[in-house]
C-alpha cells in the first residue's frame, strides 16, 4: 500500500469509528452503516489485520446478531444466547490462545454481574431514557469504570463480617510447602512487622507488568514481581493472555 493511500485509510478509520460511537449513542442499527470508497475495501482485502478492523465486528451470521446493540432486536432464540457473540469475538482476537473456558463463564454470566453491580451502587453512566450506557464491548463508568468498580466492591464487601482487609500490607514472597503454595509473606508498611499470611488458597492480582517498560500508563506497583514467583516457584500459570496498555516509548528497564 503506498503512504499516501495508508494516510487516506487511516483517516477513514477514524471518520469510521466515529460514526459508529455516534450512531451506538443513538442506538441506532450498525447495518445501515455507508458503503466504504474502495480504496479502503482494497487495503482491507489485502490486509487480514484491517480487514477484521473495518468488517470482524459487524458481520451478520444466521445464529446470532451482527452486534450487541442489536440483541434487543433479535428473535427469541438469538436472544436466549446473545453472550455467544462476545465469546466468539474474544476468542478470535486472541487467535484462540486465550483459556477458552474463562472467557465462555466470563460472557456469560456479564449479564447478570451488571445487574449485581447495579444494585451494589455502581455509577454507570446513563442514556437520556435512564438505561446504562453500552459501548462496544462495555457498560462503563465515564472514563473510570475500573476505579469505579474497585470502590464499589469493596463497599459491598463491607457487610461481611468475616471479609478483613490488611491495608497498606506489601507483599515479599510465596510460602511454598512441597511445591504447593500455602500462603504468602507480606511486610506491614506502618510498623516494618513481617506477617506470615497462611491460606488454603492464594490468589495473584497485582495487575500485570507494565511497569517493566520505560513509560507506561499502569501502576507503579505493576512490575511484574507476581509472574516471577508464579514461574520460578509454582512453574506454572493456569491462563497466558495478550498483554495490552498504552505504550508511549518502548523501553525496557534493565533490560
Amino acid at each position: 500500500m503506498e503512504s499516501g493511500k495508508g494516510l487516506n485509510v487511516e483517516l477513514e478509520l477514524q471518520a469510521r469509528l466515529k460514526v459508529l460511537n455516534e450512531k451506538l449513542q443513538a442506538g441506532e442499527s450498525l447495518r445501515d452503516l455507508d458503503q466504504l470508497p474502495e480504496e479502503v475495501k482494497n487495503a482491507g482485502q489485502e490486509d487480514e489485520f484491517l480487514h477484521n478492523i473495518l468488517y470482524g465486528d459487524l458481520a451478520a451470521t444466521e445464529t446470532a446478531p451482527a452486534h450487541p446493540m442489536e440483541w434487543e432486536d433479535a428473535n427469541e432464540e438469538q436472544a436466549e444466547t446473545p453472550w455467544l457473540w462476545m465469546q466468539t469475538m474474544l476468542e478470535e482476537r486472541s487467535d484462540w490462545l486465550d483459556d477458552q473456558n474463562a472467557i465462555h463463564d466470563m460472557t456469560k454470566e456479564a449479564p447478570s454481574a451488571v445487574i449485581e453491580l447495579e444494585n451494589y451502587g455502581m455509577p454507570f453512566s446513563r442514556t437520556e431514557d435512564g438505561k446504562i450506557t453500552r459501548e462496544l464491548l462495555t457498560c462503563c463508568v465515564v472514563d473510570r469504570t475500573g476505579h469505579s468498580l474497585l470502590h464499589t466492591l469493596y463497599g459491598a464487601s463491607q457487610q461481611y463480617k468475616n471479609c478483613k482487609y490488611f491495608v497498606e500490607y506489601f507483599a515479599l514472597d510465596l510460602l511454598m510447602d512441597q511445591g504447593k503454595c500455602v500462603g504468602v509473606m507480606a511486610l506491614e508498611m506502618e510498623t516494618g512487622k513481617i506477617h506470615r499470611f497462611r491460606a488454603k488458597k492464594t490468589l495473584l492480582a497485582t495487575g500485570g507488568y507494565g511497569r517493566s517498560y520505560f513509560s507506561s500508563t499502569m501502576a507503579h506497583t505493576c512490575t511484574g514481581d507476581e509472574l516471577l514467583w508464579s514461574l520460578v516457584l509454582v512453574s506454572e500459570i493456569l491462563i497466558w493472555s495478550s498483554f495490552s496498555f498504552i505504550q508511549l516509548v518502548s523501553m525496557v528497564h534493565g533490560v
